[in-house]
């Protein structure tokens, strides 16, 4: 798996405000070790945490956010789906990633550095990784919100619950959305995977890539584009997530 150079700017972007890039080498080296399954054949794979991060990188330039909420909001993206004990080519599971970051001591030594030099706790950043909990369920996913926003008020002070509730929805949002700025190709191959992962988690042939295939173009309208995080886009991943949509609501597939 090949990082594009784009990403990996966008995100050491962030991470130089204060983060040596042999520590952002061990990173991306970690990261990459801990990523299980083969990785061009899967959707969450280490180049998705990767285009999270840089997406929330990219969408909080438009806003009036200090380095240091922007740091520890790539930086949660980086990790969101870090959990190296699942079945290889199942989705991940964001309560395990935290009880992987908890536990596991070159995970919590990583923890304590970001935290170390960008002034937050290990239970903020875990808090901020909880806002990418999602579920097509809609009472299952408003379950998980109520979740986050009762962890932001235990670890944050109440003067930084709005800060922290709008990074949530931005790192939600573009752990949704980064891949479908990507080219048609990539994003047919991605979705794939997604259906290649629910197919072994569930031990079963459904969902076939056709069933995903026909909810996209929905999902995309009611997740994405009507979601209020589509304004600080930049126009050129606005026009291509309407791209995308149009392309899967007119595409066959077979």
């Amino acid at each position: 798996m090949v990082l594009s150079q784009p990403v990996l700017e966008n995100v050491s972007s962030v991470l130089n405000i204060k983060i040596p890039i042999e520590f952002q080498q061990y990173l991306i080296s970690f990261l990459g070790y801990n990523h299980p399954g083969n990785q061009d054949k899967i959707y969450h794979n280490l180049a998705h945490s990767f285009e999270v991060s840089a997406l929330v990188s990219v969408i909080l330039d438009s806003c009036q956010i200090l380095d240091e909420w922007k740091a520890i909001s790539v930086v949660a993206g980086l990790l969101h789906d870090l959990d190296p004990e699942r079945q290889p080519h199942t989705p991940p599971m964001v309560e395990r990633t935290i009880q992987y970051l908890e536990n596991n001591p070159d995970a919590q030594a990583i923890i304590d550095y970001l935290c170390e030099v960008f002034g937050f706790t290990p239970k903020q950043i875990h808090t901020l990784i909880l806002a990418t909990d999602y579920s097509p369920n809609p009472e299952e996913r408003d379950n998980k919100w109520i979740k986050f926003c009762n962890e932001c008020e235990i670890y944050f002070e109440r003067e930084e619950l709005g800060t922290v509730i709008f990074l949530g929805q931005i790192l939600a949002y573009a752990d949704k959305a980064s891949t479908y700025i990507l080219s048609a190709d990539i994003v047919v191959t991605r979705v794939r995977g997604l259906a290649f992962e629910l197919r072994t988690l569930n031990n079963s042939p459904f969902p076939t890539d056709e069933d995903i295939f026909r909810g996209t173009a929905s999902f995309l309208k009611s997740e994405l584009i009507k979601n209020k995080i589509f304004q600080f886009l930049p126009l050129e991943y606005s026009r291509k997530l309407v791209e995308t949509r149009e392309f899967f609501a007119e595409a066959e597939f077979v």
